[in-house]
């Protein structure tokens, strides 16, 4: 599938975020630390981290959510579906946590998931590229070609040096292109 390789429950399940992103000037600091260790397959470091900062503060949203983005860098779908959705449960407002349920959802083939994840992030970061690069891919995927040539738009408006984002705009354009052909014989 086209989609988990540009990517590297049920839908109902979904909490409804709400329209204003977390503040998230405190926790940048531990989620940027954690995302260089596992850039640099450091997870067993990730880990301690997250083990240490439960121990300090608890279990909360935002540990739930490094759990999960460990457990999805060790290919632990399911496991980090679980995490995220628990701490989608405690924090709804992180577009982030979203958008990883959403990548964890196309490895697992649960399209029943992907969309509205996708879609609750680009409420709460509607000018956020890659979630209307991913939104793009959804739509050209399940052949709705209108709605991906559009995300793909806006995602070259958004980040013009995103070289991904023209190449499937113009895959969406000539599949729109041949709609026309078939419907016009």
């Amino acid at each position: 599938m086209l989609w988990i390789v540009m990517l590297t429950p049920s839908a109902s399940a979904l909490p409804v975020p709400s329209q204003e992103p977390i503040d998230d000037s405190g926790k940048g600091v531990l989620r940027q630390a954690i995302k260089q260790l596992l850039d640099a397959d450091r997870v067993n470091e990730a880990q301690d981290q997250v083990k240490a900062e439960v121990m300090v503060r608890g279990e909360t949203a935002e540990t739930l959510f490094l759990e999960a983005q460990i457990l999805f860098k060790q290919k632990q779908f399911k496991d980090s579906i679980q995490r995220v959705q628990r701490s989608l449960t405690l924090e709804q407002r992180d577009p982030e946590a979203y958008k990883l349920l959403a990548f964890n959802a196309v490895t697992l083939n649960r399209m029943d998931i992907v969309e509205p994840a996708l879609k609750a992030a680009l409420q709460l970061s509607p000018t956020d590229f890659i979630i209307h690069f991913h939104l793009g891919l959804l739509y050209y995927t399940t052949n709705r070609f209108s709605m991906a040539e559009s995300e793909f738009q806006t995602v070259t408006r958004l980040n013009p040096t995103y070289m991904k984002g023209y190449d499937l705009l113009g895959l969406a354009q000539e599949e729109l292109q041949n709609d026309k052909v078939v419907i016009e014989t």
